[in-house]
């Protein structure tokens, strides 16, 4: 049997049985009645089932959607009380009995309207669609509005409508966009237009790209996806004003009990303007003056109620209060909204009021306008000496609205604000302002990505409670030396470290860290055995390959010879250590070869000797009873081998055969001795001593000067001769040597004018000259460059000549040139300049050897 409303059975209970809650509590319970997808829209709607009022509820969770759209049906389970949910549909209102609409109609601006309104209204193939357009058509003309009205556009032609509404508007232009239709539930919602849909995305970056530069504001107003659209691209143009719309909605175009709305603002303004002129010019209007202005509408406000209460539907008009039939009192209770702002009865505050009538200048108007209850954004200005209402523009004003800021009168007389931007800095809320509570914050979904700002994280997630959270992050880098930490901003930080580490490498020791890598010194390897190869391998550590059998190697053993390598070991065959001495025994010991002596005898270098005797190479000697060579006593002092010189005397001391000088034996420098009476210096005589004495006057000597010659001692014992003529000191010259030089160079010899090889004019110039001694036979070359007029003289050299500088000579040169020598033979090379040539010249030899005969 039927039971009341909300009330069903228990499980395996009889009908009577009553269940714990009403139905609907149970449902939204169990989360059976959705909540609405955005908060400024209207929540579902819930009404009792017609077919079965007391056992099951009809749930329209859109009830703004036009036409046939889905819903559920909840009822309670047969074997039990939990609620069950099936889904139904909402039918679609009968169609429009009117004309077909046709596809553009222009708006026109009625003359002298505030400001410029430029407008574009589109409307969809849908029920309800031609009342739609004459209410707004009717909206717009109030507002002044200019533009174009197209009906089941393709999208091409709204994207081309949309791209000319804000040519050349400025900023105190208004642009309104209206579409007015069915949405499609598709991701980011569309506009089904007809045949085609515009999706509201698409729909919003053609407005943005078309009005976001010109510095207007825009209105985008009407049904639910109009504030999704304004929501989703809220920002994205700067000095744009986004209008969402729902019934709800301070600025929706819809007209409520509660005012609010673009009609029912622009039908305040008007009645604001209305009464103000009537204040101005014969005092305040009471509620019935007011009722009176407002019922002029009546065209307006039906069109406009017709329109939007049939395509809402009843149950919201249920909801709201109003019926179709309600239209009047409808009006009556929008009237009474409008005039609750007008003060019933006016005071004023300082003096008496100011006469009715005409004014004689502003301050009469702005007092009169002190106490007339003027619209916001309204004042008065004296005119033709009468106080008329006027547009506040730019005055700071509130338009109740907490998500604007900085409200101020507009062109067409709203106060309007900058939309407040909601942001508490959360990654984990969504932030948006709801005209009753403001910025309202919601947690996002679990799981959703996010970031926490911390470097220290990966993969941050919203946690559905507005936190933000992420995995620790990991910044071990499995580097012994550096010391490892994560700072929030800068993420993960190596810092170097210092202390005993591992490298990893077997062929290391001592491993420490240094500047963030670890590294140790070589591991030695080195086994001491000569017939291996000593490594080391990165795997292995130390390794000892033996070296190929036969290599030569020195075991270290003085007493092996001929030691090689076999198997990695180093052999040799035994050290022969015969002295070839009969009365020696030979051994080889650590220290090399050591021969003994027989018994009863002394081993000497001449060989063996027996005790007593003495050794022919230590005649100073004896062998004594120890096997060992000591000095005789027997012997000291007497002679000994002579060493052949005249001034010593040979003598056995200490077992030596000494040399000791003779009694008045001179020393040259030396060291070597001179007998008394012998020649110490060619002209110095030993007298005996150690004295020396110059050797008479006049006797001959030799000064070792080849450019003298009959030397003979002077008086203080000097040896000289008498100077040639011809002869002067000379550089020696080798091959691949330097000889470049400079003739004006002071201490340049000056010795010859004239050579046998060149009869021409004379060479007193200074000149500089060189002997060479080719060290083989063969081609030499003398590379030769002087000044011009300075010549290369060339004279070959016999056995024995006098390296003179005479002027003889075999030819010359002025330049590179070669000559054929033997070997020793030699050249006397000089660089003289002709009349007063002198300066620098360069010379070498290029030589088929290398070296100097006898020089190295």
């Amino acid at each position: 049997m039927a039971t009341a409303l909300g009330w069903g059975c228990a499980d395996g209970s009889s009908g009577d049985a009553a269940c714990p809650e009403p139905l609907e509590a149970a449902a939204r319970a169990q989360g059976l009645i959705p909540a609405p997808a955005l908060t400024l829209l209207p929540a579902a709607i819930v009404s009792p089932d017609p077919d079965a009022p007391d056992d099951a509820l009809l749930v329209d969770p859109a009830p703004l959607t036009r036409g046939e759209h889905p819903g559920l049906r909840i009822a309670r389970s047969p074997r039990s009380c939990a609620p069950t949910a099936s889904p139904t549909a909402f039918a679609a209102p009968a169609a429009d009995d009117a004309a077909p609409l046709p596809a553009e109609a222009a708006l026109a601006r009625p003359p002298g309207a505030p400001g410029r309104v430029r407008a574009l209204l589109v409307t969809g193939e849908d029920p309800g669609a031609a009342a739609d357009r004459s209410a707004w058509r009717d909206a717009l003309d109030r507002l002044g509005a200019a533009g174009v009205s197209l009906h089941a556009p393709s999208r091409a032609q709204v994207e081309s409508a949309i791209t000319t509404l804000c040519e050349g508007a400025g900023p105190e232009d208004t642009a309104v966009l209206v579409t007015t239709g069915r949405a499609s539930p598709i991701a980011g919602g569309a506009l089904l237009l007809g045949a085609e849909a515009v999706s509201l995305p698409r729909l919003g970056a053609t407005l943005a790209a078309a009005c976001g530069g010109a510095g207007l504001r825009i209105w985008v107003l009407d049904t639910s996806y109009a504030l999704d659209l304004s929501a989703a691209l809220a920002g994205t143009a700067p000095l744009v004003l986004w209008r969402g719309s729902d019934p709800a909605h301070p600025d929706a175009p819809r007209v409520s009990p509660a005012g609010g709305g673009l009609l029912s603002r622009a039908l305040a303004a008007h009645v604001a303007t209305e009464a103000s002129a009537r204040c101005a010019a014969e005092g305040t209007p009471g509620p019935r003056e007011l009722a009176a202005i407002f019922s002029g509408e009546d065209q307006v406000v039906t069109a406009m109620l017709a329109a939007r209460w049939e395509a809402v539907g009843q149950p919201a008009l249920d909801g709201a209060g109003l019926g179709l039939d309600d239209t009047s009192g409808a009006r009556e209770r929008l009237a009474a909204a409008l005039a609750a702002g007008v003060p019933r009865d006016v005071q004023v505050a300082v003096g008496a009021a100011p006469p009715k009538g005409g004014c004689a200048d502003q301050d009469d108007c702005r007092l009169r306008a002190s106490f007339c209850a003027l619209e916001p954004c309204r004042t008065l200005v004296c005119e033709a000496g009468a106080c008329t209402p006027a547009l506040a523009l730019g005055a700071a004003c509130d338009d109740g609205s907490p998500c604007t800021a900085d409200d101020r009168c507009s062109g067409l007389g709203f106060c309007e604000g900058t939309p407040v931007l909601c942001d508490d800095g959360n990654p984990c809320t969504l932030d948006l302002c709801e005209p009753a509570a403001g910025c309202v914050s919601t947690a996002r979904a679990a799981d959703s990505p996010c970031d926490d700002a911390d470097a220290c994280t990966l993969d941050d997630r919203c946690d559905g409670a507005g936190g933000c959270v992420g995995a620790p992050l990991s910044c071990d880098d499995q580097n012994p030396c550096t010391d490892d930490r994560c700072d929030p901003i800068a993420g993960c930080l190596y810092a170097p470290g210092k202390a005993a580490c591992d490298d990893g490498d077997p062929c290391t020791q001592q491993d420490f860290c240094e500047g963030g890598l670890c590294a140790g010194d070589p591991l030695p390897c080195d086994d001491g055995l000569p017939c291996t190869a000593d490594g080391c391998e990165p795997g292995l550590g130390c390794v000892h390959p033996p070296l190929s059998d036969g290599l030569t190697c020195d075991d270290g053993d003085p007493c092996t010879l001929g030691d090689r390598c076999l198997s990695g070991a180093c052999a040799g065959s035994a050290t022969p250590c015969d002295d070839g001495l009969d009365c020696t025994l030979d051994l080889c010991q650590p220290g090399g070869c050591v021969h003994l002596p027989a018994p009863g005898t002394c081993a000497t270098a001449a060989g063996c000797v027996p005790v007593g005797a003495h050794p022919a190479d230590a005649p100073c000697q004896i062998c004594a009873a120890t096997a060992q060579l000591v000095a005789d006593p027997a012997l000291e002092g007497a002679a000994c081998a002579d060493d052949g010189i005249a001034c010593t005397v040979d003598r056995c001391r200490a077992g030596v055969c000494a040399h000791e000088d003779l009694p008045g034996a001179c020393h040259r420098p030396d060291g070597s001795c001179v007998a008394a009476g012998e020649s110490l210096e060619p002209c110095l005589l030993c007298k005996g001593g150690g004295v020396a004495v110059a050797a008479p006057a006049g006797s001959p000597c030799d000064d070792g000067d080849p450019c003298t010659g009959a030397d003979i001692c002077g008086s203080g014992g000097a040896c000289a001769g008498a100077d040639q003529g011809c002869c002067d000191l000379l550089a020696e010259a080798s091959c691949g040597a330097d000889l470049s030089g400079d003739t004006s160079l002071e201490g340049t010899s000056d010795a010859v004018q004239d050579w046998s090889c060149l009869s021409v004019a004379p060479f007193p110039a200074p000149e500089a000259s060189y002997h060479f001694v080719a060290p083989c036979a063969g081609t030499f070359t003398l590379h030769y460059k002087g000044l011009s007029g300075q010549l290369l003289f060339i004279r070959r050299l016999e056995d024995g000549e006098p390296l003179c500088i005479d002027g003889q000579c075999d030819t010359y040169a002025t330049s590179t040139t070669t000559l054929a020598l033997g070997a020793a033979e030699g050249l006397l090379l000089t660089v003289d300049g002709n009349g007063k040539v002198a300066g620098p010249f360069s010379l070498s030899i290029d030589c088929p050897c290398a070296g100097r005969l006898g020089g190295e």
